[in-house]
């Protein structure tokens, strides 16, 4: 699924949530969020290796509009990942405050 190095950091993340949450005892509505965001990040970066796949069996010669479509398919990515992360800020700092 993805390259391996993303997929790597989105283990080690979403482990470290995992970890946090249960060291933070956050509430239930919490964990709510948080299962969301980071299956909303795995099913992304799923829907990107799709994506990806599929447009190297279309062609793996260079390709403008090609590149373009797993750009904006690694760009979905890079959103989910930053609201994901936004959301365990609001969830995480002020529990260290």
């Amino acid at each position: 699924m993805g390259s391996g190095h993303n997929a790597i950091l989105h283990l080690a993340a979403t482990l470290a949530v995992l970890i946090l949450s249960l060291l933070l005892k956050v509430s239930l509505a919490e964990a709510a969020a948080l299962t969301i965001v980071i299956g909303f990040v795995w099913m992304a970066e799923m829907f990107n290796t799709c994506v990806e796949k599929i447009m190297d069996f279309i062609s793996l010669e260079r390709d403008p509009r090609i590149q373009f479509i797993k750009d904006v398919s690694a760009g979905a990515v890079l959103v989910g990942s930053v609201t994901a992360f936004l959301i365990g800020l609001f969830i995480f700092i002020p529990k260290f405050l």
